[in-house]
C-alpha cells in the first residue's frame, strides 16, 4: 500500500472532508457528494481527491448504487496508522482517535489484539 504524503492544504480538506463524513455516519443521513459538500464546504472536485485519498489508508469508501454516494466499510483496518503515515503532521489524530472504536479481540492464545473499527 503506497500512501502519498499530503502537505498544508490538501491534508487540511481531507481531514475536513472525513469529519464532515462521519459526521453525516453519526446522524444517520445519506453520505453522497451533495451532503460532504454542505457540510465540509470543500469543492468537489476536491472531495473526490479526498477520498480516493481516504481510499488509500485502509478507511475504505465504495462508491454504490448511483455515482457519488458513498459507502463507510467498517473493516478492520488499520485506519489510526493509515492516517497518521497519511498525515504526520496531523493535529486531530487525538480527535480521531476518539472517533474510532477501539475492540479488544480475545484469540485462542497469546495476548489480546486491539482491533479498530470506523463506525
Amino acid at each position: 500500500m503506497i500512501i502519498k504524503k499530503k502537505e498544508g492544504d490538501t491534508m487540511k480538506k481531507v481531514g475536513l472532508v472525513l469529519n464532515a463524513i462521519l459526521d453525516l455516519k453519526r446522524e444517520d443521513k445519506e453520505i453522497n457528494l451533495a451532503s460532504i459538500e454542505k457540510k465540509s464546504k470543500v469543492k468537489d472536485k476536491t472531495i473526490y481527491g479526498a477520498i480516493k485519498d481516504l481510499k488509500q489508508t485502509g478507511f475504505i469508501i465504495e462508491e454504490i448504487t448511483s455515482p457519488g454516494v458513498f459507502l463507510l466499510n467498517g473493516n478492520p483496518a488499520q485506519i489510526e496508522t493509515g492516517f497518521t503515515r497519511l498525515f504526520p503532521e496531523i493535529r486531530e489524530i487525538e480527535m480521531l482517535r476518539a472517533k474510532i472504536k477501539s475492540i479488544y479481540t480475545k484469540p485462542k492464545r497469546g495476548r489480546p489484539k486491539k482491533r479498530f473499527f470506523g463506525f
